[in-house]
């Protein structure tokens, strides 16, 4: 499945930046907290895939929604931690405060789907959905890889000032 193939490419290029930053920074910074919490959703999102789940079609919608809510907040408690671990605020640090955006934004259409699609069984957000969470993925690794350049060019401005 194709999906299945741009799952595995970002998290490829997400574990490729964790790897950039542990060999070549000194200290952890908020860029490598936002993609190693970003690496642990798309673990966990490919290892989850509910549609590989061989239950009840009805449970497995209900399984599905939930458990990316569960996936998103667990991501939010693993960003916390590892920035309370490793000193770092989220005043100021840009990657931070944008990947707990996207994680509540994630959070949120996939509640909002659930309601519409499991509880008042309208499909009025099928769509929506549909558009969203493809939209906000892409956004994401759009956001990361800005920021990892970004990081890269002005630690070489530093590295070429001191030499």
């Amino acid at each position: 499945m194709i999906f299945d193939s741009i799952d595995l490419f970002i998290l490829a290029l997400y574990m490729g930046i964790c790897y950039y930053h542990v060999f070549h920074s000194k200290k952890p910074s908020a860029l490598l907290i936002a993609v190693v919490t970003l690496t642990f959703v798309e673990i966990t999102s490919i290892v989850f895939k509910p549609v590989r789940w061989g239950g009840p079609p009805e449970l497995a919608k209900h399984v599905w929604y939930l458990g990316y809510m569960v996936i998103d907040t667990l991501a939010i408690a693993l960003m916390a931690r590892l920035s309370k671990v490793f000193s770092l605020t989220f005043r100021q640090n840009y990657e931070l405060i944008m990947t707990l955006g996207v994680l509540l934004l994630l959070f949120t259409v996939q509640a909002a789907r659930y309601f519409d699609r499991m509880i008042i069984e309208s499909n009025i957000l099928t769509g929506f959905y549909q558009t969203a969470i493809p939209a906000i993925n892409i956004a994401t690794l759009a956001m990361i890889i800005y920021f990892t350049v970004k990081h890269f060019y002005s630690r070489r401005k530093i590295q070429g000032a001191k030499s």
